[in-house]
This record gives C-alpha cells, sequence and structure tokens, in this order.
C-alpha cells in the first residue's frame, strides 16, 4: 500500500494533474477508508470504546512523502471542494477534517503543519481559511434566515 499512498499524495498534492476537485475529494476519502482506524469519520461517535488503529496507520506515520506533503495538500483541497456544489462539499470537508485531526496526531505530520505557518506555503492556509469563513458566513446567514422566519411565526400566532 506504499505505492497507493505516494500515489494518492501525488494527486493531492498537485491539483495541476488532477483538476477535478471532485475525484480529489474521492482519494481522500480513500485514505480515510485505507489508512484511518475504523469509525473515523464518527459513526462511533457515541461509543464508549475508542475505535482501534486501522491495519494500516503505521504507513502514514511512516511514509516520508505523506509526512511532509499531506498536511497543504488537504488544506489546499479544503479550500477547492467549494466548487463542488453545498452537500458534496459538506460531506468533502467532513472528510478532509476527520484525515487532518488523525495526522494532526501523528508526530510525523508536525513538521508540514508547523511549515504551512512558516515557509511560504500560505497560498494554502490562505485557501483553506477562506473555506472555512465562507462556510461560517453560509451558516450564520441561514440562521439568520431561520430566525426570520421563526419571529414571523411567532408573530402570526
Amino acid at each position: 500500500l506504499d505505492g497507493l499512498l505516494s500515489l494518492i499524495v501525488f494527486f493531492l498534492r498537485r491539483p495541476w494533474a488532477c483538476d477535478s476537485p471532485h475525484l480529489r475529494a474521492t482519494l481522500a476519502q480513500l485514505l480515510v477508508y485505507v489508512f484511518l482506524p475504523p469509525g473515523s469519520l464518527g459513526a462511533d461517535r457515541w461509543s464508549p470504546q475508542q475505535p482501534l488503529d486501522g491495519p494500516n496507520r503505521h504507513l502514514l506515520e511512516s511514509h516520508q512523502i505523506a509526512a511532509s506533503s499531506l498536511a497543504p495538500a488537504l488544506l489546499l483541497l479544503y479550500g477547492d471542494v467549494e466548487k463542488t456544489g453545498y452537500y458534496e462539499k459538506v460531506g468533502h470537508r467532513r472528510v478532509i477534517l476527520s484525515i487532518l485531526q488523525h495526522i494532526w496526531n501523528l508526530p510525523s505530520h508536525r513538521g508540514a503543519f508547523r511549515g504551512i505557518a512558516g515557509d511560504g506555503e500560505n497560498e494554502y492556509f490562505i485557501r483553506f481559511a477562506n473555506g472555512l469563513l465562507n462556510e461560517t458566513n453560509n451558516l450564520v446567514a441561514e440562521v439568520l434566515e431561520k430566525l426570520q422566519e421563526i419571529n414571523g411565526d411567532i408573530g402570526n400566532a
């Protein structure tokens, strides 16, 4: 599976090689199913037992290319899935955030996160931050619309 992980990171890291955000998000989903512990997407969130590590987790920790490139590639993808449509975007971002949360806990990936902040990889962080801000603005606008509906319903009653 070393070759598969290298291939996934290659296409996630180079959007020009695979310019479809749908396809790149599907590759991120493949990462979750193959390399992350079962239940990483929150299906077992309410279970009292923590999920066991997946059989291929060690590969994410020891894979040199993934350790240096996966975090910036996922941040870039987080911004790029904005183009996929509302419902797809929400699902894709859930997958991306699950992977980011998992690799944040791996010591081998910490350098990549630090590099995003200080070594000129600001494009990735800016796209990620813009995606977060857009999502927050959309959710706030939706809440305000619902509050107006509720206020109108109360006023009519």
